[in-house]
């Protein structure tokens, strides 16, 4: 799926490869959480810009992208968190990154990494 440098993902999904570089619209301090959540939600929702403020669902996101993206980040970066995250009202690209961050902060096997 995604193999991440920093400010650069590249998304494999079988059937091509997805490139992407952070612009200078993005912020500086991009982390590698950021580049592979977006990286990830560009590749499932089929995007090539994902905004910080825009809706999940907004983007074209459904119940099956849900699906595809908590799949991903759990097997890309061993957080689960719950598909419902996804549909709250504030299912936004930076508000979804804020709850990984939490999640594998509270995580007993972020903790050991």
């Amino acid at each position: 799926m995604a193999r991440v440098a920093t400010g650069h993902a590249t998304v494999h999904d079988g059937r091509g490869e997805l490139s992407l570089t952070m612009d200078d619209s993005q912020p500086s301090n991009e982390t590698a959480l950021s580049t592979t959540v977006r990286a990830i939600w560009a590749e499932v929702l089929k995007v090539t810009d994902v905004p910080d403020d825009v809706h999940f669902i907004d983007l074209g996101g459904d119940s099956i992208a849900a699906t595809q993206c908590v799949t991903a980040i759990a097997t890309e970066l061993g957080i689960e968190v719950p598909i419902e995250s996804l549909f709250a009202e504030e299912a936004t690209c930076a508000h979804f990154i804020e709850l990984l961050g939490q999640a594998s902060a509270n995580s007993p096997e972020q903790a050991r990494k």
